[in-house]
């Protein structure tokens, strides 16, 4: 749903021709179509990446070779490329006659990013020479920007899904009970064996402020240094 909705806007809000995201398959070998809007089906064609054995060589910062399209470009050299026109670029000639039939003649690509690691490419097509000035460009990677921002945050969200998971898991089986707090060190969470081991249901005491829920039975030395570990937000361990 992102990579359709970012395609649309740039599309339908910003009026441009066509647009297109590539991900990068598992095997880091193909630029992938995951999502398009403008583009004729025959026109979304995956884009192989270079490998060890293909005649691809760094000269001024920038990769040399007549098998890399522009697409593939932007994410080998993890920058936006920018192809004014498509038909006068000798090192494109293998790709005239397909763009030809879709009627492209400018392009813009730019990485999409995950963390440091470029993941895909955003792809803008022009069926004009030269139709994207420097605003065009700088809003092209703003929005390249802007989906690579929703991308981390979307990863951050599964990995945090996966993680609490685990910690539910850990937590049905775990010998002694845990508990979470919120900023302000209310219990949020407790883990079931709460119970088992004082005697209260756990949501009797959700809400409760940590440290304020003092037994008869506590060390008073122990109490006041756990109280101070609070405080100033530090680990401690061996409370009982």
């Amino acid at each position: 749903a992102l990579y359709a909705a970012s395609c649309d806007a740039l599309r339908n809000l910003a009026r441009f021709d066509a647009v297109s995201i590539r991900r990068a398959d598992d095997d880091g070998q193909w630029l992938v179509p995951v999502a398009w809007h403008g583009w004729g089906q025959g026109a979304l064609t995956r884009y192989e990446l270079p490998g060890p054995g293909d005649a691809v060589s760094m000269a001024d910062g920038g990769l040399v070779g007549a098998r890399v399209h522009p697409t593939a470009r932007s994410f080998l050299e993890r920058r936006s490329i920018y192809t004014a026109d498509y038909q006068a670029e000798p090192s494109l000639r293998q790709y005239w006659e397909r763009a030809r039939a879709h009627g492209v003649h400018a392009l813009v690509a730019t990485p999409l990013w995950r963390g440091d690691e470029v993941v895909g490419t955003l792809t803008v097509g022009s069926a004009k020479p030269h139709a994207f000035d420097d605003e065009d460009r700088a809003l092209i990677e703003r929005i390249a920007k802007t989906l690579s921002a929703g991308l981390a945050s979307r990863e951050a969200m599964r990995r945090l899904a996966d993680s609490e998971a685990r910690f539910r898991r850990l937590n049905a089986i775990a010998a002694d009970w845990i508990w979470e707090t919120d900023d302000q060190m209310r219990l949020t969470y407790i883990s079931p064996s709460y119970y088992d081991k004082l005697g209260a249901a756990a949501h009797a005491v959700l809400g409760s402020v940590m440290g304020t829920m003092d037994h008869p039975e506590d060390d008073p030395r122990q109490r006041e240094a756990y109280k101070a570990a609070l405080a100033d937000r530090r680990p401690f361990r061996d409370y009982e």
